[in-house]
């Protein structure tokens, strides 16, 4: 029996390009005074890279296609390695279209719903990468493996649990509602879904570290005199270096656009929650200071009442009263920072403007 060791590597180049596309990425980070800069810096980036990894692009259907064969044109069959390369690198395209998309929303509201979609897409195609390499191997470090796994299910679900209290807790101050109040919203549920993708791209990420530096196959080849044994070895590289980059620029975009993006989710979510208008005095009321005011009933002639201003959202007690104006609104101050006095200034200036105009 002879033994023979192969290790299986892609091309230098994924390297390169996986580089290229991060640093595009980063590019948009820079914190100059005038977007029209970075919107410069991105462009000027973006067009150096189409010339570095433009031939390739191009050229990519030449690489699986084998010899014409009486004019039909085969095509190689690509194994569990290759697309878990293919797909990282999808996923390296589409967190450049997550920080773009992100960046264009600060001026387009309409590009943060294709910044989720393209995240949704970024997230399943990280999963089936990790779990095609994955798959890719034989027995080799069964138990090994078998064990790591299942202590990153226990991790998952452990701080699964505890982002969702968050969450919770999170809702119950911007709200002032209670925890059994708080938890049949889907404000909730949407920021808790968005922290378990993020969560489970870095438990992946963790455990399958140790697997993928590891990780082999074993194959037999048997002929009439003796057997050969091939231990084959695949280059982790091309998956590990994508997936942290990845990671790490979206958790700097989130922290770069934060209140962008939980006003997005709250937008988007509110509506389900609350209605238009509240009932006080006998009658359905509207605020026609604030179009597009949200209202939650939280216990009879009490309601939440969410008001739109500047891009953001802020919240209010709504209690009903006997005489006009029939209702009565309390800032909900959720924490101890120059908003309210924003607010409140704005209010004023409202409240001049039509007695001015009276």
């Amino acid at each position: 029996m002879l033994i023979r060791l192969k290790e299986i590597k892609t091309t230098r180049r994924v390297f390169l390009h996986h580089s290229l596309l991060f640093a595009l990425s980063f590019s948009l980070f820079i914190p100059f005074g005038s977007p029209y800069a970075s919107m410069g810096v991105f462009f000027s980036v973006g067009i150096c890279t189409l010339f570095i990894i433009g031939y390739d692009i191009l050229f990519l259907d030449k690489r699986y296609k084998s010899k014409n064969t009486k004019g039909i044109k085969k095509y190689r069959k690509s194994s569990k390695y290759a697309i878990s390369v293919f797909l990282m690198y999808a996923v390296s395209i589409l967190t450049l279209c997550i920080v773009v998309c992100t960046f264009v929303g600060s001026y387009i509201a309409s590009a943060m719903d294709y910044a989720f979609i393209f995240l949704l897409i970024h997230f399943l195609f990280f999963y089936v990468a990790m779990q095609m390499y994955i798959l890719n191997t034989s027995d080799f470090l069964e138990k090994e493996k078998k064990m790591i796994v299942w202590c990153g299910r226990a991790i998952w679900l452990l701080c699964s649990f505890l982002i969702l209290n968050v969450s919770i807790s999170q809702v119950m101050g911007y709200m002032d509602i209670t925890f059994s109040q708080a938890s049949t919203k889907m404000t909730i549920y949407s920021y808790f879904i968005i922290l378990v993708m993020a969560l489970a791209m870095a438990v992946m990420i963790l455990v399958n570290i140790t697997l993928l530096i590891h990780e082999g196959k074993t194959i037999s080849v048997r002929n009439s005199r003796f057997k050969n044994v091939f231990y084959v070895r695949y280059d982790s590289l091309p998956i590990l270096m994508p997936a942290l980059f990845s990671f790490v620029i979206l958790l700097f975009c989130y922290y770069k656009n934060e209140l962008l993006i939980n006003n997005f989710i709250f937008t988007q979510t509110i509506e389900m929650d609350s209605v238009e208008r509240f009932y006080c005095g006998g009658e359905y009321r509207l605020l026609n200071n604030y179009k597009g005011a949200r209202f939650m009933l939280v216990s009879e002639g009490k309601y939440r009442a969410f008001l739109p201003y500047e891009g953001g959202w802020y919240s209010y007690r709504l209690d009903c009263k006997v005489k006009p104006p029939y209702y009565e609104m309390k800032y909900i101050l959720s924490r101890a920072n120059e908003n309210h006095i924003k607010i409140k200034t704005y209010e004023l200036k409202k409240d001049m403007e039509i007695i001015l105009k009276s």
